[in-house]
């Protein structure tokens, strides 16, 4: 799998960056954006944007 959605990704380890977090808790994958102090986004998907890797199971 590409890095940018890899399952070991954390927000915590995105932080000024972004990129697809897999939610162990609700079985789903979400973009997570983070480029300004303390604003943060989270957008469910199914596909990763950028290798296009279909991300259901």
């Amino acid at each position: 799998m590409y890095e940018y959605c890899s399952e070991e990704n954390k927000e915590s380890d995105l932080c000024g960056s972004d990129g697809v977090v897999y939610d162990t808790e609700n079985n789903n994958y979400y973009l997570f954006a983070e480029h300004f102090k303390d604003e943060k986004v989270r957008i469910d998907v199914k596909y990763c944007p950028e290798c296009g890797t279909c991300l259901t199971k």
